[in-house]
């Protein structure tokens, strides 16, 4: 008999770390924006495609319960885009783009 491990997500706290991370990520393109135009969705292009490596890369054999590696892998970089999508760099506070 096999043992699942249950992970249990507190939504405001994955709500929460999707905001920071969103506004990290927004932040740094920004500083690239300053410096070159069109540098800072460069910059948010290569952490996709990062992020794309470290998803290939990772050892992710019990990744989910009844989900097979691609599928799990191919979802998990769905999720990324979803958060990278739309994206702007941030070059001032408030910015409503973000």
């Amino acid at each position: 008999m096999s043992q699942e491990t249950q992970i249990i997500i507190d939504p405001t706290e994955y709500a929460a770390v999707t905001v920071l991370l969103r506004a990290a990520i927004a932040a740094m393109a920004g500083q690239h924006e300053i410096l070159k135009p069109g540098a800072g969705q460069e910059w948010i292009n290569a952490v996709s495609a990062a992020c794309q490596i470290a998803i290939m890369d990772a050892d992710i054999s019990g990744g989910a319960p009844g989900m097979d590696v691609e599928t799990f892998r191919r979802k998990t970089m769905e999720h990324v885009n979803r958060m990278l999508v739309g994206l702007a760099p941030q070059t001032g506070p408030g910015n409503p783009n973000n």
